[in-house]
């Protein structure tokens, strides 16, 4: 897709090059953190790719600086450059590869005695023919190493991906005479590494808390066109069900818990807990507000 402006992990810089693209993220917390993406270059009519251009940019306080290398893929050799101010683009890289996909690989320059914690940066880059004429330039694809930050360990296959200790969460309990309950939460941009970063999806788990039922527990997210539902089949594993998400950004989301029962007999009390949270493209948490109830 031939655009002015990529976009990933929510983030949205103001570009030197008019023609350039943008790519925007972060690193991870441990100091040997490595973020990782491809970008294909190719001719969408103005000719074929004589090289790839990028430069980097990072914003911290951190005792730190930032290489990026680019390496054509299947090639041995990669161009390196490195941004060691904050604030401040390297300078500008060349990779003559042609046509073809590209590796990006953000790694940090320790400066200090400590490299923790995560540093925002922006990719200013873009594929060009010999005459200079800008080719087609895909969208970035995030082919980091798994998270080495993150807080859940492995899980059995069997078990669905539980919530993180800390996601924001909240209760209710379904009535004899009250099989639903509907909520709406808002979803809004954060302010992460000094830059305002939009929210991209909702994300969500419900679980059953009484453990003796007939029925299940169902909870359904909609946001403009756009609902998904997932269900807690076993309320006595203590485990939540698998994650839901709706990626319609910021605003709105309108959320329904209902009993769900195969021979249509919803009588009796049912609890109920629920897991959420608003992430950005880059799986950071934007600011998830707290559930209103609708009547």
């Amino acid at each position: 897709m031939k655009q002015a402006l990529l976009i990933l992990a929510g983030f949205l810089f103001f570009s030197i090059d008019g023609n350039a693209h943008t790519l925007g993220s972060a690193t991870k917390n441990v100091e040997s953190s490595i973020s990782k993406f491809s970008v294909v270059c190719y001719d969408d009519g103005n000719g074929n790719t004589d090289k790839y251009s990028f430069q980097i940019r990072y914003i911290s306080n951190l005792p730190v600086g930032l290489e990026l290398t680019v390496k054509k893929v299947g090639a041995s050799e990669g161009v390196t450059v490195v941004a060691d101010k904050s604030g401040v683009f390297s300078p500008w890289g060349y990779n003559k590869g042609g046509n073809g996909a590209y590796e990006l690989t953000v790694t940090k320059i320790k400066k200090g005695a400590s490299a923790l914690g995560k540093i925002g940066f922006t990719i200013e880059h873009h594929c060009t023919a010999a005459n200079g004429a800008h080719t087609g330039t895909s969208d970035s694809i995030d082919i980091s190493p798994p998270d080495q930050d993150d807080p859940n360990p492995p899980v059995d296959p069997e078990t669905p991906p539980q919530p993180a200790k800390g996601t924001p969460g909240f209760s209710g309990s379904l009535t004899n005479k009250t099989d639903k309950r509907r909520y709406t939460v808002v979803c809004s941009a954060k302010k992460l590494n000094g830059i305002k970063t939009a929210t991209e999806r909702y994300r969500f788990w419900v679980k059953g808390a009484t453990k003796t039922s007939p029925y299940h527990i169902q909870m359904k997210v909609s946001k403009g066109e756009e609902a998904v539902a997932v269900v807690d089949l076993d309320s006595t594993d203590n485990v939540f069900s698998e994650p839901g998400v709706v990626a319609q950004g910021d605003g709105q989301y309108t959320i329904e818990i209902s009993k769900l029962a195969e021979d249509g007999n919803t009588a009796g009390s049912h609890t109920f807990s629920v897991k959420h949270e608003c992430l950005s493209e880059s799986g950071a948490r934007t600011t998830t507000g707290k559930p209103k109830p609708l009547r």
